[in-house]
């Protein structure tokens, strides 16, 4: 258990990074808005601390 609260604490801070660099990633223009690159972080942990094999499983 003691893996999934370091992971809640990570994310956490992942989130305050996330709030300060929301500016960079806003979108104006035509065609889909970029992903946030902390988002993707977020979610490889959770895969990897899950042993999630694919996307899918996610």
């Amino acid at each position: 258990m003691e893996v999934i609260d370091r992971l809640r604490d990570v994310l956490l801070c992942l989130g305050e990074l996330e709030d300060a660099g929301r500016e960079s990633y806003r979108h104006g223009g035509a065609g889909r808005p970029p992903r946030n690159p902390l988002n993707i972080l977020k979610v490889l942990a959770v895969k990897l601390v899950r042993n999630l094999q694919s996307d899918r499983e996610l």
